[in-house]
């Protein structure tokens, strides 16, 4: 169990991010906690409304500061059809936004983050909103204990060019968080993607026929199954799965890169690595990250044997 004073969650649900903040509701013992909404997965007034929604349904308590709803530089992504046109796969209207804490910016965030002893800082989205608090306040980096990041990908992508959608999402951003000096420990799709649940295992799980958390699991399902995922692919969820069971991962230390397109690449030369494309350049120098995997022979307690 984590023993943070500040965990904060970086999010744009999303039904896998729905899905990885009923896991962390789930947790005991957890620090004070910080919620910070993001365009993405759909556009910043969908996904801010989300997240109150998800923390209203899950129970959750903590500040939630209102993210960026544009990338540092060029179009917001085309969000496309995988989580419904509300982002919580047509479920968003079925759950009741009860959220009465307090709210604030990402200045106030970054306030916040400075002022804490220590501070985990998960993101399940772009890394946009981490950026600009770099940018407003450069000691931010030395407030974060770890960053947490599902994010990028070795073999696997689902974007043009090699790349996956979060950091696919804004490259400037991930060049300056990866040039930061945070320790960054990554959620890569060659992760995630190993893992689905199937429909029969969402059948098993303790979650009422019905429940607005059963439909938006057999949402996510119903897209994965669409895409070929084999079934619900909750990326968001394996870094809280990491901080709920640390000894079920075990992480292998790179030097990476990532490129123009948001793409993470092995650093495999001295002048830096694979050939970029034209156009195109790489992170300032490379960083060492943490490339997180299912530990061989200890059991992965997933979302399907998690209630």
């Amino acid at each position: 169990m984590i023993d943070r004073s500040l965990l904060v969650v970086d999010t744009d649900p999303g039904t896998d991010d729905a899905i990885a903040f009923a896991l962390l509701a789930a947790m005991e013992g957890l620090p004070r906690m910080a919620f910070v909404s993001s365009y993405g997965n759909m556009p910043l007034d969908v996904t801010h409304a989300n997240l109150r929604k998800v923390l209203s349904l899950v129970g959750l308590d903590g500040v939630v500061y209102l993210g960026s709803d544009a990338p540092i530089e060029g179009p917001e992504p085309e969000c496309g059809g995988y989580h419904g046109a509300d982002g919580l796969g047509g479920v968003a209207g079925l759950i009741e936004d009860t959220w009465e804490g307090p709210e604030g910016s990402l200045a106030d965030l970054a306030d916040r983050i400075c002022s804490a002893p220590a501070c985990t800082y998960i993101t399940i989205g772009p890394l946009t909103n981490l950026t600009r608090m770099l940018r407003m306040r450069p000691e931010v980096a030395h407030h974060v204990d770890r960053l947490l990041a599902m994010g990028g990908g070795i073999e696997r992508s689902n974007r043009p060019h090699g790349a996956e959608y979060n950091f696919a999402a804004d490259p400037v951003a991930d060049a300056e968080v990866f040039s930061s000096g945070i320790p960054i420990t990554l959620f890569p799709l060659d992760l995630t993607h190993r893992y689905p649940l199937t429909p029969a295992q969402i059948d098993a799980l303790p979650l009422e026929e019905g429940s607005p958390l059963r439909l938006i699991l057999e949402a996510n399902c119903a897209s994965g199954m669409a895409t070929g995922g084999g079934g619900a692919v909750v990326h968001d969820a394996f870094p809280v799965l990491y901080i709920r069971e640390p000894g079920a991962f075990e992480t292998v230390v790179e030097p990476m890169r990532v490129n123009g397109y948001g793409r993470t690449e092995r650093r495999r030369r001295r002048d830096g690595g694979r050939r970029l494309c034209p156009g195109r350049t790489a992170s300032r120098g490379a960083f060492s990250a943490g490339l997180a995997r299912h530990r061989p022979g200890v059991r992965l307690r997933t979302p399907a044997t998690v209630a």
